[in-house]
């Protein structure tokens, strides 16, 4: 398999782990423990990934930018597409919606 190949699937693969565990961040506070964890998961199964199929040192730069990508596009698009643009669940008993709060 070409360099290029190799590094291709490898950056698909960090992204869609990190994709993931971007939207897992979502969940829990800011600067918590867990919001740490789902940050740094990731990064020795990459690792290993890396080391494994012997992809050259100069991968990690690239690898690393796939990673952050995923996180950032796991954490604004997942929940966007849970909850849709302008929906939300009317108030019990009101059939009025609740007021727009924004993003927090």
């Amino acid at each position: 398999m070409s360099v290029f190949w190799l590094l291709l699937s490898l950056a698909v693969v960090s992204l869609t782990i990190n994709f993931a565990l971007g939207a897992w961040r979502q969940v829990f506070p800011k600067l918590s423990f867990w919001w740490f964890v789902t940050i740094h998961l990731s990064v020795p199964l990459i690792y290993l990934l890396r080391v494994q199929t012997g992809s050259p040192i100069w991968a990690i730069p690239i690898l690393v930018g796939a990673a952050v990508a995923g996180q950032m596009l796991g954490g604004r698009l997942v929940p966007t597409l849970v909850q849709g643009p302008g929906l939300g669940v009317e108030e019990p008993g009101t059939g009025e919606m609740p007021p727009e709060t924004g993003w927090q």
